[in-house]
Formats: C-alpha cells, sequence, structure tokens
C-alpha cells in the first residue's frame, strides 16, 4: 500500500486452481463507484472511530467548582456526517443504486446498470436521515441508522438500505496488500486474504477459501470504507444481512497488520 502519491501496485489472481465464483457485489457495480466519482481531492473534516479501532483514553481532572453564573454554551452546527459522502443502496429486489451527498443537501442518484441518474434532496440531524427524490416519486426517512462519532456508516428505510463505501475523513491512500494464509487445517484447507484500497476511501476485501481435499477454491469479494488514523486503520464492510469491522496497524513499509485475521501469522504486504 503507498500514500495517495503513489501508484497502485499490481493485483494477484488465483492461479491455475479451479475457481467458483461468488462475488457479493458485481464488477459492474465497482466500475460505476469509480467512474462515477471521478478522481476529485476531497478535504479531510473530523475524524470517525469504527468499533474495534483504538480509542482516546481519558484521566480524571480536579473536582469542577459550580459557577453562580455559567457561561451558555455557543451553538453547535449541523452534523456533518454525511457531507461528500458516498453510498451503496440496495433494495427488496437486490437492485443496487449509488447515493452521493454534497455540502448543500443535494442527493445524487446512478443506477450502475440501466446508467439512469436522479437529483433529490436529503437532511440528516445526527440520528435521522431523510431521502426525497420527487421524479422517484420517493420520500422515506430512516427506521434504523448506525453511525460512530456522528458520521454515518449505514441507515435503512422502508424500501432500501444503504453503507458507506467513499467519504472525506482523514488520509486516503491507494494499494493492494495480499495477507498470509489463516485458518489452516492439516489435510482439510486454508483461507487466503487480500485487500485493494482506492483514494476515495472505499476498500475492497477478496477472499479465498482453498479446500485441498477436492482441489477446489471458493472466492468471495466485499466493498467496504476505510479510515486512517495516525498507524490505525479502521474497515467497515456493510450489507443488508451482515457487518463487518477490522482493524489493524499500518508499518513503515506500508504493510498492514489486520487484528482479526491471525496477526501472528504476520502482516498483509504491499503488491
Amino acid at each position: 500500500m503507498t500514500s495517495k502519491r503513489s501508484h497502485r501496485g499490481n493485483c494477484k489472481q488465483p492461479d491455475g486452481k479451479s475457481v467458483r465464483y461468488l462475488i457479493r457485489f458485481s464488477f459492474l457495480v465497482l466500475g460505476s463507484v469509480f467512474a462515477w466519482t471521478g478522481s476529485s481531492v476531497l478535504a479531510a473534516d473530523g475524524i470517525l472511530t469504527f468499533p474495534g479501532s483504538s480509542t482516546p483514553k481519558t484521566t480524571p481532572g480536579s473536582p469542577t467548582i459550580p459557577q453562580t453564573n455559567p457561561i451558555p454554551e455557543a451553538p453547535q452546527p449541523p452534523p456533518q456526517g454525511v457531507m461528500n459522502h458516498l453510498f451503496l443502496c440496495q433494495a427488496p429486489d437486490q437492485s443496487r443504486i449509488m447515493l452521493r451527498t454534497d455540502t448543500a443537501g443535494k442527493a445524487y442518484l446512478n443506477d450502475p446498470q440501466t446508467g439512469e441518474s436522479a437529483t433529490g434532496n436529503y437532511k440528516y440531524d445526527g440520528s435521522q436521515f431523510s431521502l426525497s427524490v420527487p421524479s422517484y416519486q420517493f420520500s422515506e426517512t430512516t427506521n434504523r441508522t448506525e453511525a460512530t462519532n456522528g458520521m454515518l456508516l449505514a441507515f435503512e428505510t422502508t424500501s432500501i438500505y444503504c453503507w458507506l463505501l467513499g467519504h472525506d475523513v482523514g488520509e486516503a491512500v491507494q494499494g493492494y496488500v495480499k495477507c498470509p494464509k489463516i485458518g489452516y487445517v492439516p489435510n482439510f484447507g486454508w483461507q487466503e486474504n487480500a485487500f485493494e484500497f482506492y483514494q476515495d476511501h472505499s476498500v475492497k476485501w477478496r477472499q479465498w477459501d482453498e479446500n485441498s481435499m477436492i482441489a477446489d477454491t471458493t472466492y468471495s469479494e466485499s466493498f467496504g470504507t476505510y479510515l486512517i488514523e495516525g498507524n490505525v486503520i479502521s474497515m467497515a464492510f456493510g450489507g443488508r444481512d451482515t457487518n463487518r469491522f477490522l482493524s489493524g496497524v499500518i508499518g513503515q513499509d506500508y504493510s498492514v497488520t489486520i487484528n482479526e485475521l491471525e496477526p501472528d501469522k504476520g502482516a498483509c504486504v504491499s503488491q
């Protein structure tokens, strides 16, 4: 994995084994994500901490002295948790729509399969997300949201479930890292993992489950988002049926040690 000023490494493909592809999201969707978002540079504004990543520790201070005339708190700005963000939304019929938000309350929708697009309006008050798209005769408010530090990771309305793919918070990188084999069972098989990072803070997680008994490989991939805080990286992969969170540490050589993937086996190495 390299900094955003460097070039992305080449992706390693599985070798000559038979591969049964169980791909959660099509390459068409991924291609549309990067074709649609373009290459604009987004400014950082804020900090996001996914579950599992490190959180600052506080030290108890001295007792607070009551004030006779306490100074009123300054008005808080509206939540910034969805500005300049990219969501992948899934409908009950399994169709998918890309949803991009701007800083002025506008929402831009794109269907990667049909190429159709529409513009609507959104509101987010820190707890509920509302979306209105007149051309689709769509207007709904969330009945469930997942957020941290005011930043929206996922939301669900009556008709759609959306999860975060891209944002403008923190450092962005571009690169590919391949991880050591894990989950080894003698005479049965093992698992391999790799991660591809993009400059819009999206990440593709690739997995190979090897079955040595029948010489078979099962391949799957998931799309999500990442956040870098210092040398700590956090990743969230969403979906209507599953949400997974990973965290790790970035080395000086841009290797990544993933806490949830048997870190004692070694780091994921930049390719």
